[in-house]
């Protein structure tokens, strides 16, 4: 876990400014996870675990951010961690019936939306992009496995399996930070590209109340009197 943390650390040691807010965030959710992991060697910290590792989805959400929002993949997402929970609810007691679920939804809205960055037909796509998307779904195979494994029945080499894929999901996810500064940059360029537009279709707006206003009142001509 510590190699992984070298990428976004470099990253976020170069500047606290807007500019790698990005790779804060990511370095920030790979610190939770770093706690979540030493909690989890305890079998009775497993809720303390679990809430550890939703804090690191909602900072790997809050860096992958909701543009573009795709809402269609978010539905499909969210329909299918529903399945998963109704299987794995009869095997839940106490504050995990509670804490599953939201940790699901935490997990699941942060897998939407790095699956959503990636837009293979788009001009601004990047492998970076791909690697926090492949990321994503690998920590939901991950906590999935964990989730069946513990909740509904056992899967043989477990341990292998969830720390197999655990590791490649957060090696995505750090490998995402790369670009950080060219990502920054376009969405800059993004915004302004829009405000430009927005500024455009306004003018365009009062030109044409304008030229209305100035059919429907017909201007007044003006007397000329000259000295007597």
């Amino acid at each position: 876990m510590g190699l992984i943390l070298l990428l976004p650390l470099f990253k976020f040691s170069k500047t606290l400014g807007e500019l790698y807010a990005y790779s804060r965030r990511i370095l920030i959710g790979l610190g939770l996870s770093c706690i979540g992991d030493i909690l989890l060697i305890w079998p009775s910290y497993f809720t303390h675990g679990m809430m550890a590792f939703g804090a690191a989805q909602i900072m790997y959400t809050a860096a992958f951010g909701f543009r573009p929002f795709n809402a269609p993949l978010g539905a499909v997402l969210y329909l299918l961690a529903a399945s998963g929970l109704y299987v794995l609810m009869p095997g839940l007691h106490g504050v995990l019936v509670a804490g599953v679920p939201i940790y699901t939804a935490l997990l699941i809205t942060m897998a939407w939306r790095a699956m959503a960055r990636v837009q293979l037909f788009e001009e601004l796509w990047t492998w970076t992009k791909l690697c926090s998307c492949v990321g994503a779904f690998f920590f939901v195979i991950s906590d999935s496995l964990i989730g069946f494994h513990q909740f509904y029945h056992p899967i043989p080499h477990s341990q292998a399996l969830i720390m197999l894929t655990y590791y490649a999901a957060q090696l995505g996810i750090s490998l995402s930070v790369v670009d950080c500064k060219a990502s920054y940059q376009r969405t800059e360029r993004e915004r302004a590209e829009e405000a430009a537009r927005i500024a455009e279709e306004k003018n365009a707006i009062k030109d044409a109340m304008d030229l209305k206003y100035n059919k429907a009142v017909p201007s007044t001509p003006m007397s000329i009197s000259g000295r007597g």
